[in-house]
């Protein structure tokens, strides 16, 4: 990142349903190429989805024709890198090599720069009536094990106990990068 231009370490999402929506209309998220079910826009709209799903460290609800994202995300060496409570969200700069942010997008690397966090909010590409939250990145378990979630497909939890087979997975399929991180006006800029 250009060492003139700071970008927040704190901030706020907001994902609204798309007011034009049709009731048929479907909302589903997704983490890596997993979708996490689908629920129609009559089903959400008047009533909260508490948990849509997730991993143990990301969770996704709708509440008042919004989703709503909060996940605690790690490095590999256990370092907290970013904290996100109902869209509200804090990164751990000490973690980070670097992050960019949009109004419907998120990424952040760890100090290795992986990306360990990457979402995008959008309407389907394929169909124009489907509202998303594309998600991809890992998560550290409690376990001990590493969930991968990249866009390519979904891993479920890795449980190899040695975190250099580990990296030696998630560096062989990457995280697709959002974000632009040099040349002018990089800041908020899409790729």
């Amino acid at each position: 990142m250009s060492p003139e231009i700071e970008l927040p370490i704190e901030g706020s999402f907001s994902f609204p349903m798309d007011p034009g929506l049709s009731d048929a209309a479907m909302i589903s998220p997704y983490l890596g190429f997993r979708p996490l079910g689908q629920f129609s826009y009559k089903e959400v709209k008047d009533t909260p989805v508490e948990n849509m799903g997730g991993s143990g460290s990301i969770q996704i609800s709708i509440k008042n024709n919004n989703y709503f994202l909060s996940a605690n995300i790690h490095d590999l060496e256990d370092n907290i890198v970013v904290e996100i409570v109902d869209n509200n969200w804090r990164v751990f700069k000490n973690a980070v090599s670097k992050y960019n942010f949009d109004k419907k997008g998120f990424e952040v690397f760890d100090n290795t720069d992986r990306i360990v966090l990457s979402f995008d909010f959008r309407k389907d590409s394929q169909n124009g009536n489907i509202t998303t939250l594309f998600i991809q990145g890992f998560t550290l378990n409690p376990d001990g094990s590493v969930g991968f979630y990249p866009s390519s497909g979904f891993y479920d939890p890795l449980k190899l106990g040695d975190h250099t087979a580990i990296r030696e997975f998630v560096d062989k399929t990457p995280i697709l990068p959002l974000f632009r991180y040099f040349g002018d006006h990089w800041e908020n800029a899409r790729l």
